[in-house]
């Protein structure tokens, strides 16, 4: 079962150092022996943890390469509106 949760008080400056807060909505499921978690505007970069405080430290260093430009962000996301 996928679930969505936040990561809160989470920023970093251009050094890699926290900064202010944000919050960064993810994705998790349970796989056969970890936890497997994705964040909804990044989702070919997954990770995985033992629980959730651990998934949660593993999410924050992908945050931090995507930040620093040491990930490339491949996907771009848009709103399509649909009136019906």
């Amino acid at each position: 079962m996928r679930r969505l949760a936040d990561v809160r008080g989470v920023s970093y400056n251009e050094h890699g150092q926290y900064g202010g807060k944000v919050e960064i909505r993810y994705c998790y499921e349970q796989g056969e022996k970890f936890l497997v978690g994705w964040f909804e505007d990044y989702p070919e970069y997954s990770t995985q943890g033992v629980d959730i405080p651990d998934l949660e430290q593993h999410l924050l260093e992908i945050y931090s390469w995507i930040q620093d430009g040491t990930l490339e962000v491949k996907q771009r996301h848009r709103v399509l509106e649909v009136t019906g």
